[in-house]
């Protein structure tokens, strides 16, 4: 090729060279060349070369799946709309609503779709704009009303917390191993971290059978509304919950958390920036070599 350029006076930088059909094929053949050198290196390394070849790629693809994980968990954990709720009033809801001297903006929070989070929910106000609000509201002439939880949910709130913990602690282990030496054995021993993560970010989704998904659930909003036996008003029908964008990120951390448990056994960290070889040949820092053993004469007892 350069023998070619400097009988054509070509540059590397001339775009005419990209077309030209000798460039082309030599590109293919420059390719296929490297592709086969790239074959024969792995056909002549040995079986542990390949194992450890293996395993450092096995590494470097948990890193990254876990990254994917921990930031999804943490985003479906503090997201407004874990689960999309979706209440079925009757045709007098909101005249029954407005009678009982309820803030317009409340009655009209039940007439559209609303998210539910871990610690807060969204609603739509006008005009189709998406707010996250808190679940202590102040209601005219009631005073600062919260919803009442049940176990489940409280439960499902407590697991995020849990999946996100351990995540992370994974995840900082992982990303520390390029900086620092770690040992194969405590690579291993992330396993348990990541079967808790994955455990507890699906235990997650036991929020769809906790109260938010029953009628009764922001009852105390609509209090002085006619209510029936169980103190719900007659008006909320029924309530139908959905898969919200939370939940979908919650899916994605814990299939990757999954992918990461299944990794990590055969992982083999990488060796530590600080102690690969530099250009010189020589290592930085030095690695502090240790003086051989050797054992003290014994002095025969009488």
């Amino acid at each position: 090729i350069e023998d070619y350029l400097l009988r054509t006076n070509l540059s590397v930088d001339n775009s005419d060279l990209l077309a030209t059909p000798f460039f082309s094929v030599s590109a293919y053949f420059l390719s296929s060349l490297e592709e086969k050198m790239a074959r024969a290196t792995m056909d002549n390394m040995s079986a542990d070369e390949k194992r450890r070849a293996a395993g450092q790629g096995n590494y470097f693809c948990a890193s990254l799946f876990c990254c994917i994980a921990f930031i999804c968990g943490m985003n479906a954990a503090w997201a407004c709309s874990f689960l999309e709720r979706e209440v079925v009033l009757s045709e007098n809801f909101t005249a029954d609503c407005m009678a009982a001297e309820i803030s317009e903006d409340v009655c009209n929070a039940l007439t559209e779709t609303q998210g539910i989070g871990f610690y807060g929910f969204e609603v739509t106000v006008p005009v189709d704009q998406r707010l996250c609000l808190g679940y202590t509201q102040h209601i005219e002439g009631v005073g600062y009303v919260t919803p009442d939880f049940d176990t489940k949910f409280n439960s499902a709130k407590a697991f995020t917390i849990v999946a996100n913990i351990f995540g992370g602690i994974a995840f900082i282990t992982l990303w520390l191993a390029s900086c620092c030496q770690l040992s194969q054995q405590r690579i291993k021993g992330l396993s348990c971290h990541f079967f808790i993560a994955t455990l507890f970010q699906g235990l997650t989704f036991l929020i769809y059978r906790s109260v938010v998904c029953h009628r009764g659930f922001f009852s105390e909003y609509f209090q002085g509304m006619e209510t029936d036996e169980d103190g719900i008003p007659v008006d909320i029908l029924d309530v139908n919950c959905s898969l919200g964008s939370g939940g979908k990120l919650a899916i994605v951390a814990t299939v990757f958390y999954f992918l990461c448990l299944n990794m990590i056994p055969t992982a083999v960290p990488p060796t530590p920036l600080g102690m690969r070889e530099n250009a010189a040949g020589t290592t930085e820092p030095e690695a502090a070599t240790e003086e051989p053993f050797t054992e003290e004469p014994k002095t025969a007892e009488p």
